[in-house]
């Protein structure tokens, strides 16, 4: 599986989504307030050992997503 780590400070990610299947190629992080924000993946593999963090992307959200 993956975990989606993210946060309003670039380098810093407070706030995590769990994608528990591998195979799940989008995730959808919700009510969300309008501001920037910073995003890295990481993979977990069935030991649950947990990479590096992926490089770190920047969103936009422009408007709440509910």
């Amino acid at each position: 599986g993956y975990n989606v780590y993210y946060g309003t400070t670039t380098g810093s990610y407070p706030n995590m989504l769990t994608v528990d299947s591998g195979s799940t190629t989008t995730a959808t992080i919700t009510n969300l307030p309008v501001g920037t924000y910073y995003l890295v993946v990481t993979t977990r593999d069935s030991e649950g050992l947990e990479s590096g963090y992926s490089d770190e992307v920047l969103k936009v959200v422009n408007k709440r997503n509910l």
